[in-house]
C-alpha cells in the first residue's frame, strides 16, 4: 500500500458492542439469547485476535463513577469578554465567567494504553495518560461543554484535577454499599473522541483497580463481575478488511458494529485519489516519451554528417541504430535516477511532516522505509521508456545513406 492510504488503512478501527456493563458503543459481545449478550472472557479476546485479518484487539473496562471537577487555580479562569493577559498559563474561558463544577455521574472508559498508537484516539491538546497510571486521565469535548469551557481554550483544563467516586459493588444496604471508592486524578489531555459514551478516558488499570477495590465488601454482599471486560476494540489490518472482519466476528456468534459508512467513504476517496495520481503519472510518461523522441529526432538532423561518416567508414545500419538507442538509454537512466532521487526526497519530507502531525494526535506514524525494489523499478522503467521513445529516431538515422547524410540537403 502506498504512502497516503497506508497509514489510514492500517489503522482502521473495528468497534463492537459490549455486555451492557458500562459503555454501550465501540464494543463487542457474544449473543446468548434474544436481546442478550453473554460476558466477554480472555478466551474470547484471544479468539478474535487469532483472526487472520485482525491486527490487534484491545479490551475496554468501563466503570460508572461520580465525577467531581475540582476548582482550578484562579489564574486559569477568565470570562469570554476578558483579556487573556500575558500569563503563560492557559486560561479557561467561560461564557459566564465561572466554571460549572457540579458533580455528575458518568462512565470512565478504561483502555489499554500500552498500544495507544493502534487505538482510534486523536489528541486535541496535551497527551494521553501514561499506560498503567492510576492518577492520570484524559477528557472529551463533552466534558469541556459540561464545564462551559470554550473549545479554543481546551488547553486550560490540562493540569486540573478530578475526583472519581466509584461505588462499591454490593447487593445489600451496608456501609460498603453507600461509601464510594475515591480516586484523585489529573487531567493530562483532551481527546477528540472517547471509546464509549463516557466523558473520561483512563488507563485500563485504573478502572480495573476501582472495580477490584469496589468488590472488597463482605463476601456475602459482594457482587461478582459478570465479565472482566465491558467490550473489545478490534483493529483491522487494512481498511478494506473492516467488512470482512465484521462478517467473521458475527459468524463466530458475536454482535459487532462498525463505521461502515465512514469506511466506504474513505475507500471511495482513496480510489479517486489513486485514479487521479495514475492519470497524472500516465500523462507525465507520455510527455517524457515525446520529449525524448523529439530530442533524438533533432539530434539525427544535426548529426547527419556524423552519421554519413560512420556509414562511409563501414558502420552498419544496426551500429547506427544501436548508437542512438544507447544514447536514449543513458538519457532515460540519468533522468530516472534524478527523478527517483527527487521523488524519494519529497516523499521523505512529506512523510516527516505527516508523522509529526499524526504522532501529535496520538496516532501511529506512517511507515516510510527505503524500498529498493520501487527505486530500482523507477530507474529501470525510465530507461526502458527512453529506449522505446528512441526507436523511431534510431531507425530514421539507420536508414540514411552515406551520400544523403553527408549532403547539405
Amino acid at each position: 500500500t502506498q504512502l497516503g492510504g497506508a497509514a489510514l488503512a492500517r489503522r482502521a478501527p473495528r468497534r463492537y458492542q459490549g455486555d451492557g456493563g458500562g459503555s454501550e458503543s465501540l464494543h463487542l459481545g457474544r449473543q446468548s439469547g434474544p436481546g442478550a449478550l453473554a460476558p466477554l472472557s480472555p478466551a474470547d479476546l484471544r479468539s478474535i485476535a487469532s483472526l487472520p485479518r485482525v491486527g490487534s484487539v484491545s479490551p475496554v473496562i468501563s466503570a460508572e463513577a461520580l465525577i467531581v471537577p475540582s476548582e482550578p487555580p484562579a489564574d486559569r479562569v477568565a470570562s469570554s469578554g476578558g483579556a487573556s493577559g500575558s500569563s503563560p498559563v492557559p486560561e479557561l474561558t467561560t461564557e459566564s465567567g465561572s466554571l460549572r463544577l457540579q458533580p455528575f455521574v458518568d462512565y470512565v472508559a478504561g483502555v489499554d494504553l500500552a498500544h495507544a498508537a493502534e487505538l482510534p484516539l486523536s489528541v486535541v491538546t496535551g497527551r494521553l495518560p501514561v499506560a498503567g497510571s492510576l492518577t492520570e486521565v484524559a477528557v472529551t469535548p463533552q466534558y469541556l461543554q459540561r464545564l462551559g469551557v470554550a473549545p479554543t481554550r481546551s488547553r486550560g483544563v490540562v493540569g486540573t484535577h478530578l475526583q472519581l467516586g466509584f461505588p462499591r459493588t454490593s447487593t445489600a444496604l451496608s456501609e460498603h454499599a453507600v461509601r464510594p471508592v475515591w480516586i484523585w486524578v489529573e487531567i493530562v489531555g483532551v481527546v477528540a473522541d472517547g471509546v464509549g459514551r463516557g466523558e473520561v478516558l483512563a488507563p485500563i488499570q485504573l478502572t480495573l483497580r476501582a472495580e477490584q477495590v469496589g468488590r472488597t465488601g463482605p463476601p456475602q454482599t459482594a457482587r461478582p463481575s459478570a465479565s472482566p471486560y465491558t467490550g473489545l476494540i478490534v483493529i483491522a489490518r487494512t481498511l478494506s478488511d473492516v467488512s470482512v472482519v465484521e462478517a467473521e466476528v458475527e459468524a463466530r456468534g458475536y454482535f459487532a458494529t462498525a463505521p461502515n459508512d465512514v469506511v466506504a467513504s474513505v475507500l471511495r476517496y482513496l480510489r479517486v485519489v489513486q485514479i487521479v495520481f495514475a492519470a497524472i503519472g500516465l500523462i507525465a510518461l507520455v510527455v517524457a516519451a515525446l520529449g525524448i523522441a523529439s530530442s533524438l529526432l533533432g539530434a539525427v538532423r544535426e548529426r547527419r554528417r556524423e552519421i554519413g561518416i560512420l556509414r562511409a567508414v563501414g558502420a552498419k545500419r544496426s551500429d547506427v541504430a544501436r548508437l542512438f538507442l544507447v544514447e536514449a538509454a543513458i538519457i532515460g537512466f540519468c533522468g530516472g535516477t534524478i527523478g527517483t532521487a527527487v521523488g524519494w526526497a519529497a516523499a521523505r519530507a512529506i512523510s516527516t511532516a505527516v508523522n509529526r502531525y499524526v504522532t501529535g494526535q496520538g496516532l501511529a506514524p506512517v511507515g516510510s522505509g527505503f524500498n529498493v525494489v520501487i527505486l530500482a523499478a523507477g530507474i529501470g522503467g525510465s530507461s526502458l521508456l527512453a529506449v522505446a521513445a528512441g526507436v523511431l529516431p534510431a531507425m530514421r538515422a539507420a536508414l540514411l545513406t552515406p551520400v544523403r547524410a553527408m549532403s547539405d540537403q
